[in-house]
């Protein structure tokens, strides 16, 4: 028998300079992304990585 584990969530708030790639490498090693940032067109910069946008820090 074999068991899957899921990665575990991550939550992100802002996505400047430093966040976007941190964010990007996140995605992209298979973990569920959780965003939020003050302006919300910055989370465009994302593109096609999978990610799930808050609108309030609470929700992460």
């Amino acid at each position: 028998m074999s068991t899957t584990t899921a990665q575990p969530a991550i939550g992100f708030i802002g996505l400047s300079d430093q966040g976007l790639p941190m964010a990007t490498t996140i995605a992209e090693a298979g973990y569920p992304l959780h965003v939020r940032a003050r302006h919300p067109g910055s989370l465009d910069a994302l593109g096609n990585v999978a990610h799930v946008r808050h609108g309030d820090s609470k929700d992460l």
